[in-house]
């Protein structure tokens, strides 16, 4: 195998892991997202969970 051979096949695998790691976020920042639209970032609502217990 020659040497650009090789680093094509690097540049690839570069290129495939930065878009996994792309995707990783995005996947966090939806689910992220979801849990605040379901008021999960709301103090008061844990405050009178905590309480009723």
């Amino acid at each position: 195998m020659d040497y650009q051979t090789l680093l094509n096949a690097q540049d690839a695998l570069l290129d495939v892991q930065n878009s996994l790691a792309q995707n990783q976020y995005d996947y966090l920042y939806a689910t992220l997202q979801l849990w605040l639209a379901q008021g999960g970032n709301n103090p008061q609502q844990r405050t009178s969970q905590n309480e009723s217990q």
